[in-house]
C-alpha cells in the first residue's frame, strides 16, 4: 500500500442556493435537501448510505446518475444538491456556477491508496504507472 492523496468531499451547491453562502455543512443539514446521487456501486454512495445508516437519517435522493459530471449539471439545473469529490467539482464549478461546501464530519476527508499485491511481480507498465500515480502525490 502507497498513499496516494487525500480526498475531500464535498457538497456541490448552485451560486444562488441557501447553502452556497456557508463554508461548511452538517450531514443532517444536507440530509434536508433532495441530492443527486451517484449510483450503488460508487464509493460515494457506498459513504452517504453508511453515514445516513449510523446518523438516523433518511437521504432524499432524488435521481441516481453514473458520472460526476451529470451530477454537476443536474446540480446547475436545480435538480438537488450532490456530493462529490472537490478534485472533480473544482474545474466545473465556475462553469456551471456551482459552489463546493464542505462537510462538517471526519468521513468527509478520505486517505487514498495505491494498492498492489506484490509490487517486485507487477509489470514494468504496471509498475511505471503505479510510479507516476506516486509522484503525482508529491
Amino acid at each position: 500500500m502507497f498513499p496516494y492523496r487525500v480526498d475531500e468531499l464535498v457538497v456541490a451547491v448552485p451560486e444562488g442556493h441557501d447553502l452556497a453562502g456557508k463554508r461548511r455543512v452538517t450531514f443532517f443539514e444536507l440530509a434536508q435537501h433532495e441530492l443527486v446521487v451517484p449510483h450503488t456501486q460508487s464509493s460515494v454512495h457506498a459513504v452517504l448510505e453508511r453515514q445516513a445508516k449510523e446518523d438516523g437519517v433518511e437521504l432524499k435522493q432524488r435521481i441516481r446518475v453514473s458520472s460526476f459530471d451529470s451530477m454537476c449539471q443536474l446540480v446547475a439545473g436545480g435538480f438537488g444538491l450532490a456530493v462529490m469529490p472537490r478534485g472533480v467539482l473544482r474545474p466545473l464549478a465556475r462553469t456551471l456556477k456551482l459552489k463546493a461546501v464542505a462537510i462538517d464530519a471526519d468521513w468527509a476527508t478520505r486517505p487514498l491508496v495505491i494498492g498492489v499485491r506484490d509490487y517486485e511481480a507487477v509489470s514494468h507498465a504496471a509498475r511505471a504507472f503505479v510510479d507516476h500515480l506516486r509522484q503525482q502525490a508529491g
